[in-house]
């Protein structure tokens, strides 16, 4: 019978070599896929913010929580990079010497790079051409800015 779950060591291994293989993409792969993750995640906190920003505190913030982690799905789904990931995986690869310094500080680089301009056209074109963020939703994130 086989098994449906991974052993940590294999967890490991796994993680290790995920780590290469982002520590070794393409410059245009890393843009595309780090543009799409910011672009998710942004998706995601305008959900939240439009569910927030519209009921009462308490309810609205956890509905809001509960709705957030659609942008990670999509993410996983259709695919995108995001450096948080990346902070633990090429790190892995780089201590089992299976990448090297440079490899890794290009890979943070390029995906900070990337996520940040998808998220940065997720709010302008989203949150100030659409109106989404205006308002209400936006004194909801300022004061979620400020915290």
């Amino acid at each position: 019978m086989e098994k449906s779950f991974l052993e940590p060591s294999e967890i490991y291994r796994s993680a290790v070599a995920k780590g290469v293989e982002k520590a070794n993409a393409s410059l245009k792969k890393l843009l595309v896929l780090g543009i799409l993750g910011g672009l998710y995640v942004s998706l995601g906190y305008i959900a939240y913010i439009r569910v927030a920003g519209s009921l009462d505190a308490a309810v609205g913030n956890l509905l809001g929580a509960a709705i957030f982690p659609l942008g990670l799905i999509c993410i996983i789904i259709a695919g995108g990079e995001l450096v948080t990931g990346n902070f633990m995986l090429i790190p892995l690869a780089l201590y089992e010497g299976k990448t090297n310094v440079w490899s890794m500080v290009r890979n943070f680089l390029i995906v900070t790079i990337a996520n940040l301009i998808g998220s940065l056209f997720a709010a302008y074109v989203l949150g100030h051409l659409t109106g989404l963020m205006e308002g209400a939703f936006l004194a909801k994130t300022i004061a979620v800015a400020a915290s």
